[in-house]
């Protein structure tokens, strides 16, 4: 009976690191590149991974004990379909989306999630090893997750791509938080007046605001349409301040004219 807890108690524990281990190496290699979606999506996976993933497991080593299957590749297409077929009643009932397009890519990155808890619990059988990675495997990644948080929550600019000329400023971005300066040059009593169009996709919220070479902010006169204008009291050089709170998928444009 305790050699059979002890074989039960090891067995979850591979299955736990199984499980552990595939969501480490996919924050490794995607998390930088934009870690405000990955994380979206690893508050997704971890449950999934940790429950549905250890639980699926054991159903597929049930039916190869049943079955006989001991060939490792069989039972690798037992993980695959288990990982891909989860997200058909998971987009139907749950999110409730009937795109294919994003079914077929959830399902993939199931079956890959799936083909690599398998993978991990061919590796990863030394039972030492697996106390180890067991513990620190998700601490590591919950102390790289607020890392990683923390570098985004600064001032970010994923995918930005801009064209300036001497009268407007156009960008497009894939994220945005922080602030974006347009400087202009201006002489005492000129006037600008400038237009700010936005356009984005996702959630986020926007602002701007003059600052002028010293001293606070710029009063403007507000024209109605996004289009503002202000006086120069003093030669040197405007910032329009662009700025983005967890802005997602958009662009902006300003124009802007001196009298």
């Amino acid at each position: 009976m305790r050699k059979w807890g002890a074989t039960l108690s090891s067995n979850f524990l591979n299955k736990w690191v199984a499980a552990t281990v595939p969501l480490v190496l996919f924050f490794l290699l995607f998390g930088y590149w934009n870690p405000h979606d990955i994380l979206i999506m690893l508050m997704w996976a971890a449950p999934i991974s940790y429950t549905y993933g250890i639980l699926s497991s054991y159903l597929i080593d049930g039916l190869a004990w049943k079955w006989k299957i001991t060939n490792k590749w069989l039972i690798g297409v037992l993980y695959v379909l288990a990982g891909a077929l989860f997200f058909i009643p998971f987009f139907q009932l749950v999110i409730r989306i009937q795109e294919m397009g994003a079914i077929l890519g959830f399902m993939g990155i199931g079956a890959g999630m799936a083909l690599s808890f398998y993978l991990c619990s061919l590796v990863f059988r030394h039972r030492k090893v697996n106390l180890y990675v067991a513990v620190l495997g998700p601490l590591f990644l919950l102390v790289l997750m607020q890392i990683y948080v923390f570098q985004w929550e600064m001032d970010k600019k994923d995918g930005w791509v801009e064209n300036q000329t001497k009268q407007y400023v156009e960008a497009s971005f894939d994220y945005f938080h922080g602030e974006h300066p347009i400087p202009i040059r201006l002489e005492a009593g000129q006037r600008l007046t400038f237009n700010l169009k936005w356009k984005y996709w996702q959630e986020g919220s926007i602002g701007h605001y003059v600052q002028p070479p010293e001293g606070q902010r710029v009063g403007m006169e507000e024209l109605g349409d996004q289009s503002f204008r202000f006086e120069a009291q003093e030669d040197g050089v405007y910032h329009i301040f662009l700025t983005g709170r967890k802005v997602k998928h958009g662009q902006f444009a300003v124009y802007w004219s001196i009298d």
